[in-house]
This record gives C-alpha cells, sequence and structure tokens, in this order.
C-alpha cells in the first residue's frame, strides 16, 4: 500500500566566535558544535479502533501497523527522530533512534499526512496515503546508558472516516463520477473515483460546532444534491451513512416540459414555453426559483400545476405566477392536496386574474391548501382570492399551520374564496397571518367574498392573525352582497379583525338590498386575544353588518367565553351582537 508522509526537517547547530587580544594581534578561534548523543526508544503502541490500516470487515475498520510504516518523533516543534513497528499487529513495538531527549521529557508521535482532505479518490487506499493522520503522547521515564523508555503510545486519529452509499430519492443506487463536501458554505472535500460508484470511502476533519453538511454529486449528465443540517464529525471514528441524494432540475436549461418527480429540486429562471407540473404525491424543493416570464396570453396553466397531491419545500427565494392571465401561481386540482413548507420564501401570484394560491378565473376548481411554514405571499388578481378560490371555480379546505402567510386579493377575499364561488373549512393553527380583502365590493379578509360566495366554517387556535375587510366585508366572516360562512370558533392566539365600510370585524358584510343580507353561522370566542373594530354604519364589533338602508345581515348566536373581553383598535368595549 503506497503512503506518502510529509515531515518537518530540524537541525540543531551551534556555531560562534571568540575574539581575543594578545600583544596587540586578535585571532579568531572555531568553536564545534556539540555533538548530541544518540539514544535507542521503545514505545509500546496501539491503533486504537477506528482507525487504520483501513480494513473494512462492513461494520468497522480494522487497525494495525505496517511493518514499513514511519511515525516522526517530535520534542515541542523540533524533530528528534523517526521509529518504526517491529510487527505488522494493532499493538506493536515501535522501535528507533532519537537524539536531544531527557527523563521527563514529552514527546508527541506524529503518522500520516495532517489536514490533506481536498482531493479524495473514494478509496481506503487513498485515504491511507493522503489524510490518514494520527497522534500519540508519551513521557520519557527511564534512560538507562543509550536505551529511552517512555509511557505507552495510544494512537488517536485526528479525522473521521465515513462509507457513503449513494442513492437516488427513491432508494435505488446512484453511481457518481464526483462528490464535493462542503461545511457551513465552504467546500472541504472533493471526491473523484477513477469509475463511477455508488459507494465511497471518505475522510472528513473533525467538526465540533453544529453545522450544515451540503452534498453536490454528477451522475452522467444529472446533478444530485444532499443536505445535512446541524452536524458534527467526532475524531478517529469509522461511520457508514446512506446519501439519498435529491435531482437537481435547473429550469432554465429546459428544452420541454417538465413534470418533476418525488425528490426533485427545481432551481433557477424558467422559460416561458414550457409547462412545469409536479408528479402526484411527489415532494418537490423549490430553490430560487423565478417562473415569471409568462405574459398575459399563454397557455392556459398555472406557473406550477400539481398533477395530484403534492408537497413544495421551498429554500431561497422563489417567485411564481401563472402562464395566461385566468392562470393561478399554483394549482392543485380539485379532491387532491398541497402542502407548502420549508424556510424560504415564495410569492406566489396570478397574471391578471386567478388566485395566487388555488383556482383560475373561471378556470381550474382548486383542492385542499396546506402551509406549515415557510414565508407565503400570495397575490391574488381580479375577483379571485390571494389563497384558495376563482371566479365562478371553488377550492377545498384551507389550513394554516405556521410560517409568515400574507395573503392580498384585488377584489376578493384574500384567504377563502373568489366571486361567485364557494371553499371548504378555513383552519389557522398558528402562524403570522396578514389577509386583507380586496378593493371595491370587496371580500373577507379571511372567509367569503363578494355576491353569493360561501365558505364553511372559520377556525382559529393559534397564531397571531391580522385581517382586514376589503369594502363592505368584514375582516373574518361573510363578505358582501348575499355571501355566507359557516360557524366562526377563535379559541386561542392573537386576532386583529377589521371591517370595511358598514361591516362588522368579525362577522358579515354590510346588506346591499332587501333579500341581499350576507349571514353567518354562530360566532363563538373562548381564548386569546380578540381585537374586533366595526366600520361606517355598522352596529357591531361581531355580529352581522349593516346596511345604510336596508338592515344589517344574518348572524347566529355570538358566544364571549368567561373572562374573555373583546375590544376595538381604540382599547374600547367591543359592541357584541345579541340574537333577539
Amino acid at each position: 500500500m503506497k503512503r506518502v508522509i510529509f515531515y518537518t526537517a530540524a537541525a540543531l547547530m551551534m556555531a560562534g566566535s571568540v575574539l581575543t587580544g594578545c600583544s596587540g594581534a586578535e585571532e579568531m578561534a572555531d568553536v564545534q558544535p556539540e555533538t548530541q548523543k544518540t539514544f535507542r526508544m521503545s514505545v509500546n503502541a496501539s491503533k486504537g479502533a477506528d482507525t487504520r490500516t483501513l480494513t473494512d470487515d462492513g461494520t468497522s475498520l480494522s487497525a494495525a501497523w505496517n511493518s514499513t510504516d514511519v511515525v516522526a518523533v517530535y520534542k515541542g516543534e523540533t524533530k528528534v527522530g523517526e521509529l518504526t513497528p517491529e510487527t505488522a499487529a494493532a499493538t506493536s513495538k515501535l522501535t528507533g533512534e532519537v537524539t536531544g531527549v531527557e527523563v521527563n521529557d514529552n514527546l508527541v508521535l506524529k503518522f500520516g499526512v495532517a489536514d490533506n482532505y481536498s482531493d479524495q479518490d473514494g478509496t481506503l487506499d487513498g485515504i491511507d496515503s493522503t489524510c490518514n493522520y494520527a497522534e500519540a503522547e508519551v513521557t520519557v521515564t527511564e534512560i538507562a546508558g543509550d536505551a529511552v523508555t517512555t509511557t505507552d503510545a495510544a494512537f488517536e486519529n485526528k479525522q473521521s472516516i465515513f462509507r457513503f452509499s449513494i442513492t437516488d430519492y427513491q432508494g435505488d443506487p446512484l453511481s457518481v463520477v464526483n462528490l464535493v463536501i462542503s461545511i457551513a458554505g465552504v467546500t472541504a472535500v472533493t471526491v473523484t473515483p477513477s469509475e463511477a460508484r455508488s459507494e465511497l470511502y471518505v475522510a472528513l476533519p473533525a467538526v465540533a460546532e453544529a453545522s450544515d453538511f451540503q452534498f453536490d454529486a454528477t451522475s452522467g449528465t444529472e446533478n444530485y444534491s444532499f443536505t445535512k443540517k446541524d452536524a458534527t464529525v467526532t475524531a478517529g471514528k469509522f461511520f457508514t451513512s446512506s446519501l439519498k441524494m435529491q435531482r437537481v432540475r435547473n429550469l432554465s436549461a429546459l428544452s420541454a416540459e417538465l413534470v418533476a418527480q418525488d425528490g426533485d429540486i427545481l432551481t433557477g429562471t424558467a422559460p416561458s414555453n414550457y409547462k412545469i407540473s409536479v408528479a402526484d404525491g411527489a415532494t418537490v424543493t423549490l430553490k430560487d426559483v423565478d417562473i415569471t416570464s409568462f405574459d398575459s396570453e399563454g397557455p392556459k396553466y398555472a406557473g406550477i400545476n400539481c398533477i395530484g397531491d403534492a408537497t413544495l419545500s421551498i429554500e431561497g427565494e422563489n417567485h411564481v405566477k401563472g402562464a395566461n392571465n385566468e392562470c393561478s401561481g399554483i394549482h392543485v386540482p380539485e379532491g387532491k392536496t398541497l402542502t407548502i413548507e420549508g424556510s424560504g420564501k415564495l410569492t406566489a401570484e396570478s397574471n391578471g386574474h386567478g388566485a395566487g394560491i388555488g383556482a383560475g378565473y373561471y378556470w381550474g376548481t382548486a383542492g385542499n391548501i396546506v402551509i406549515n411554514s415557510g414565508e407565503i405571499i400570495a397575490i391574488g388578481g381580479g375577483d379571485c382570492a390571494g389563497i384558495g378560490g376563482g371566479t365562478e371555480r371553488a377550492c377545498g379546505d384551507i389550513t394554516i399551520n405556521g410560517g409568515v402567510v400574507t395573503a392580498t386579493s384585488k377584489y376578493e377575499a384574500a384567504i377563502g374564496c373568489g366571486y361567485h364561488s364557494r371553499c371548504g373549512k378555513i383552519t389557522i393553527t398558528g402562524g403570522t397571518v396578514t389577509a386583507t380583502g380586496g378593493g371595491g365590493d370587496g371580500g373577507a379578509g379571511i372567509g367569503a367574498a363578494y355576491e353569493n360566495a360561501s365558505c364553511g366554517d372559520i377556525t382559529i387556535s393559534g397564531g397571531n392573525i391580522t385581517a382586514t375587510g376589503g369594502n363592505h366585508s368584514p375582516g373574518i366572516g361573510s363578505g358582501y352582497r348575499s355571501s355566507s360562512c359557516g360557524n366562526i370558533l377563535s379559541s386561542g392566539g392573537t386576532v386583529k379583525a377589521t371591517g370595511g365600510t358598514d361591516a362588522a370585524g368579525i362577522g358579515t358584510g354590510s346588506t346591499w338590498y332587501h333579500g341581499y343580507q350576507s349571514s353567518c353561522g354562530n360566532i363563538t370566542i373562548t381564548g386569546g386575544t380578540v381585537i374586533a373594530t366595526k366600520k361606517g354604519a355598522a352596529h357591531y364589533d361581531v355580529g352581522p353588518g349593516e346596511g345604510s338602508k336596508y338592515g344589517p345581515g344574518n348572524c347566529g348566536t355570538v358566544t364571549i367565553g368567561v373572562g374573555i373581553v373583546i375590544k376595538d383598535e381604540n382599547g374600547d368595549s367591543a359592541t357584541i351582537y345579541v340574537a333577539p
């Protein structure tokens, strides 16, 4: 086995001169350097488990000395000798010559090449010759004649060795021709095997502080990625690990329509002439994606089209909009569920009309929408919700469990349904949610839109929610002109709901004409902090809105839990509707 060992040369030299005067004459006399005595040193040395000679038995690395190994002996920064093993074994006596040592000296024994991790070939032989480094400390206990005796040496490796089994996201072996490992954003190791392999041995330096490890691989013409967050590396250990790599699809290189598969990472700027879809059941990562190059007369599909159930994991900054002015930014079909989560930012908007996330303009009834985390900005176009339904096109249930969600609509509900449409239940359990209903006749911040629109029950149990109704619509509830919502229940979190003209903060929009009253079910507030504010001619902060000429909307029973105090935005006690 070939071994490459780098040494630091050291030599001790003494030179001097003596200047004397004799009868006015000067003589120069050389002082010869002192000759240091050479000793024969013997050290009982063990190679601990998981060090070398790097023979893998499937679960650990067998550690043994080779008779050709050379160990350097250092006293401080000075190399004072070399030792070699007497036998090839895990524990062997190291013998050799040293100079300039004394009893009680602390010596450092060094084996291998330190800190040379950058370029590896993925083999144990390669590690052995380039970055297999171990140290031990001993103390000189006795010098008898020319024989030096020390304490025993227990060598410790200064790096860890990994056996990586590399698979694609589906678990099939993935043969790679290149693997780059970055630690905390800095490239640490580049592994280039002599031929494509799915199993690589890699030495990594010790990493004491939890750091993000990024693995980028090339297999054939495809690029793959894997991230391990908040990991550490302990020196002197052997680990086996599986890298489940995600395929990276650069949208700027598209030459045909793309159906992203489970585990794919989408990145880059998409051209304007190819449809981008997500396969049924797939989890796809959006990482610094820009899908906004469509003009308003493009083909009739969303910026991202989910074929069935789908999860979008967001990293970095992403921006998506519909390909046509009738389409939503992101669409999931009826009866299916879209889940959005991650640590990044996503802006999803229509291309004139259509929901930011949900249904389109007279097109594309949408399924369920779940937001768990991330920063989400959803912008609805004309007559469509920011998140939810479109114009005469419904959506399913809407659930927000976390994240920072900002939703707006040009004319309709920010979170809920669009014009002449409906949506299912709206549930908020956490996160920071800001929902602003549209201008014009407007829609609720959270709930139903303008004119013959409806939504199911609205339930809030946590989070920090600010909901502002559009013109004539409540912050939370049913919109203006014959719209309706189910029961409204608030049991936790902080809720600030402000109505538009003649609308309640929580409840219904204003009445347009006889027989065109909006309605809501029962309103129950049992916990959290609630601020509800009416506007214009409305009589109630919590309850039905009011028509300046045609009377109030229709509201069920309003129940306020014991000890719960509702204020308006001025800090005054809210006006609560009491059913006759």
